[in-house]
């Protein structure tokens, strides 16, 4: 039986589903949303989310989303003729459109650069472009900081880890999204070591808890009934 109908859950809590309870608010990532905010008021051209696969770039995206919920709107973007369509967000920002968009690193970068010089120039189509990348994408958009009136046209915005309280409750909110209703299943040690194996990163940190959960309850299975004694057999009771 696996851990998911041992405890009881209505799914896997750890599993790359998201919604709106999946954004656990630590200090560092609060701090981080507030962070990208006010660049978003400020004059920055492009705003990159970095991290490494299982930060939480996705969510952290999810959660600005949230933020300004009535104002985002689902869009489709080809900035050249050759790359396909992008699925993408925007947001009215007085004449210009801001541009958010998920996996940045995917993206070719001739496409990326053409993406830039629309936030550029006398007659720019957008005001900014947000997204999120790995750390190397970093360095793609380092080649392009010779287009910018100035250095800090480009803005890198590194995603925090959790502290080891962090991940203990980070974990506890996932099972009770699943419908989980009993203490913490993880012992100290096992909090430890999710931490140590994930380095504090939510997606990773789903992973190492699928894991230590898979092996505290393999080959688990419903309790048998509980046998009757000699004399209880022996009268009936």
């Amino acid at each position: 039986m696996s851990y998911i109908n041992t405890l009881h859950l209505t799914r896997d809590p750890f599993t790359d589903y998201v919604d709106g309870e999946s954004f656990f608010p630590y200090a560092a990532l609060t701090e981080t949303v507030v962070r990208v905010r006010h660049l978003m008021d400020a004059d920055h051209h492009v705003i990159l989310i970095a991290g490494d696969p299982g930060s939480g770039k996705t969510l952290m995206i999810k959660q600005i989303l949230a933020m300004d919920e009535d104002k985002w709107r689902v869009c489709s973007l080809q900035p050249t003729s050759e790359c396909a369509p992008l699925r993408a967000y925007t947001m009215a920002e007085e004449a210009l459109p801001v541009v958010m968009l998920d996996d940045g690193n995917l993206l070719e970068p001739e496409t990326l650069s053409a993406l830039v010089k629309m936030t550029l120039g006398d007659s720019p189509s957008l005001k900014q472009i947000i997204l999120t990348g790995l750390p190397h994408t970093a360095l793609v958009l380092d080649a392009l900081r010779h287009l910018m009136p100035h250095r800090d046209g480009i803005q890198e915005v590194p995603l925090p880890p959790m502290e080891l309280d962090e991940v203990k409750s980070y974990l506890e909110g996932r099972l009770r999204s699943a419908g989980y209703e009993g203490e913490c299943p993880f012992s100290l040690s096992q909090i430890m070591r999710i931490h140590t194996h994930s380095g504090g990163f939510p997606g990773a940190a789903n992973a190492e808890a699928a894991k230590e959960l898979a092996q505290a309850y393999a080959g688990e299975s419903e309790p048998p009934p509980s046998k009757k004694g000699f004399l209880s057999r022996f009268f009936g009771r």
